[in-house]
C-alpha cells in the first residue's frame, strides 16, 4: 500500500512550476487531502536569509489539496524547498531528495535558474576542449619570450615544478588548423580553447592583454584562419577568457599599479593583502578584478 506521504509531490515541469515574468513563478504542491495538513509554506533564501512564504490551497480533488505560491528571484539562480506541517505529516520538508523527516540543508533544494536557456546547438554539440600548446604543432619557429622553458615535442612535462606553467611544446593554432580533418573525423563540431591571449604562461590564465592572440599561436592571423575554416566545416569555435581577473603584466594592471585612471579603479589594491593587492586565491601574478 502507497503511504500518503510518499504522494506529497513538486517539480519543476509546467503543471508545478510556471513562469509568470522575467522574475516571478507560480510554484505548486501537490498534498493527499488525507494528511489533514494545517500549513505549506515555501522556503527560499533572500539576501543570504531565509524567507518563508506561506501558500495556498488553488484547487482540491477528492484526494489532492494544489497548493500555490509565487516566488520572486532574486538571483539568478535561487533555491528553494517545501515545509509541510501539521496533520498527520507532522513537520517534513520536501526536496529534490525527495520527503525529509528532519531538518536540511540547501544542498538538496529544487534550484530555478534565471539564465536564458542554453541554445539548441549546445544540445547536440559534440564539444573537444583543447589546450593549444599541446594538441597539434605546425612546426613552425617562433620568437620565445624570457619566460618560455623549451621542450622537445616528445619529451615528458616535468610534472609539478618551478616550470610547470612555462615548459614550451610548441603547439599552435596551425597545427589544430592542419588536424580539422581528424577532429571532424571524430564527430567534433565544437573547438573550445582555453585562454589563447599573449600571457606570461603556457596556460595563459595570466592574460597580459585581451587583444592579441599570443604570437606564439600564430597570433590573430591563425586564430582568423582557424576560425574561417572550422566555420566552413560547419564547426563552432569558443574561446575562454577570464572575466575573474587579468595578469599581472596586463596593460591595465600596469597602468593601476602607476595610479591611472580608470584603471586604478580595475583592480583592488590594498596594503594588508598579501601583495598589497587582491589577487586570485593568492597568486601574484592573477590580480583579481574589482
Amino acid at each position: 500500500m502507497i503511504e500518503p506521504i510518499s504522494l506529497i509531490h513538486h517539480d519543476g515541469s509546467e503543471r508545478f512550476s510556471q513562469r509568470l515574468n522575467s522574475s516571478n513563478f507560480c510554484l505548486n504542491l501537490r498534498v493527499p487531502r488525507s494528511l489533514n495538513v494545517e500549513r505549506v509554506a515555501l522556503r527560499s533564501v533572500k539576501d543570504g536569509e531565509p524567507i518563508y512564504l506561506e501558500a495556498e490551497v488553488v484547487e482540491s480533488s477528492s484526494k489532492f489539496d494544489i497548493y500555490a505560491v509565487e516566488l520572486q528571484l532574486h538571483n539568478p539562480r535561487t533555491h528553494y524547498r517545501w515545509l509541510i506541517g501539521g496533520g498527520s505529516a507532522g513537520f517534513i520538508w520536501l526536496n529534490q531528495a525527495g520527503v525529509q523527516t528532519h531538518d536540511v540543508s540547501d544542498v538538496n533544494d529544487f534550484v530555478i535558474t534565471g539564465y536564458k536557456p542554453i541554445p539548441e546547438w549546445a544540445r547536440e554539440s559534440v564539444i573537444y576542449q583543447m589546450f593549444p600548446d599541446r594538441f597539434a604543432s605546425s612546426e613552425r619557429c617562433y620568437q620565445l619570450p624570457s619566460w618560455a622553458v623549451p621542450r622537445n615535442w616528445n619529451q615528458w612535462p616535468e610534472g609539478a615544478s618551478a616550470n610547470t606553467s612555462f615548459e614550451y611544446f610548441g603547439g599552435d593554432l596551425w597545427g589544430v588548423l592542419e588536424k580539422l580533418d581528424y577532429l571532424e573525423d571524430l564527430g567534433i563540431n565544437v573547438l573550445y580553447f582555453t585562454p589563447f591571449f599573449r600571457a606570461g604562461s603556457i596556460h595563459r590564465y595570466d592574460a597580459a592583454t585581451f587583444n592579441e592572440v599570443d604570437p606564439l599561436l600564430g597570433g590573430n592571423e591563425a586564430l582568423i584562419a582557424l576560425v574561417q575554416e572550422a566555420h566552413r566545416r560547419g564547426m563552432r569555435v569558443i574561446g575562454d577568457i577570464t572575466l575573474n581577473h587579468s595578469g599581472d603584466k596586463h596593460e591595465w594592471f600596469t597602468k593601476a599599479q602607476a595610479g591611472e585612471r580608470p584603471y586604478r579603479d580595475f583592480y583592488t589594491f590594498d596594503d594588508s593583502a598579501p601583495h598589497g593587492y587582491e589577487s586570485w586565491l593568492g597568486v601574484k601574478s592573477l590580480p583579481k578584478f574589482n
